[in-house]
């Protein structure tokens, strides 16, 4: 769910609206024994998911987390920055004063995802929505709201077989297929708020949507800039 996520992950990371977690992985390889093909990192993706990981390369002998380090550090990277991964359902979550964001396999949990005041609820098989403010305020506070939406994605002609294990038969070419957008963000009761739909380039596409506390997901807009209703 990556094409078109850039404007959001830019803020994240640049102005840093998620605090850095501790060091979840701190690995350490032997340059020998890389360039004999000696064997990966060891860090996992449930700990690139849930803090930094640190990775030097030198002529000390190779030092790799064990298992039981890598599920508590992770679980502390997640209390420190505010985000969460819920393997069970595959879903990660980023609740934070400047973030809220879900992705993944997000109809496993019909009644949505609670994030601070907001909550996301959404019939996507897997998908991210994402929520920061434009105006470097908290979101509860803020005057401008960036919406960004994805599903799953894939060239045209992909084309996969076999049942349980697929084999990818062919990787296709352009244009890249979307799947359709879906879901609501409930925002507090009484806060307002005007939903102008952008299109790919960030230029408004159409007129603004009516006034609402809810912002329900059109099937095919990426991007939405919120402004609260005059009073």
């Amino acid at each position: 769910v990556s094409f078109g996520q850039w404007p959001a992950a830019a803020m994240i990371y640049r102005l840093g609206l998620v605090d850095e977690s501790p060091v979840t992985a701190d690995v350490r390889l032997n340059l020998d024994e890389l360039l004999d093909l000696g064997g990966g990192s060891g860090i996992s993706g449930r700990q690139k998911f849930a803090g930094r990981t640190r990775l030097t390369i030198s002529d000390a002998p190779t030092s790799r987390p064990s298992a039981t380090s890598d599920r508590q550090s992770t679980e502390r990277g997640s209390r420190t920055s505010g985000t969460n991964l819920d393997s069970s359902l595959g879903v990660f979550t980023i609740n934070t004063a400047k973030v809220k964001a879900v992705a993944g396999f997000l109809n496993k949990r019909e009644s949505g995802f609670t994030l601070g005041s907001i909550s996301i609820t959404s019939s996507m098989e897997y998908g991210a929505i994402v929520v920061v403010p434009l105006d470097h305020r908290p979101i509860e506070s803020s005057k401008r709201l960036l919406v960004q939406v994805m599903s799953e994605q894939r060239n045209a002609g992909f084309k996969t077989s076999g049942d349980d294990v697929l084999r990818i038969e062919s990787v296709g070419g352009p244009p890249v297929l979307v799947r359709e957008f879906a879901g609501t963000i409930a925002f507090p009761s009484g806060a307002m708020w005007i939903a102008q739909p952008l299109d790919q380039n960030g230029q408004p596409l159409g007129d603004p949507l009516s006034a609402s506390a809810t912002l329900e997901l059109k099937p095919t807009v990426v991007y939405y800039v919120l402004t609260p209703q005059s009073r």
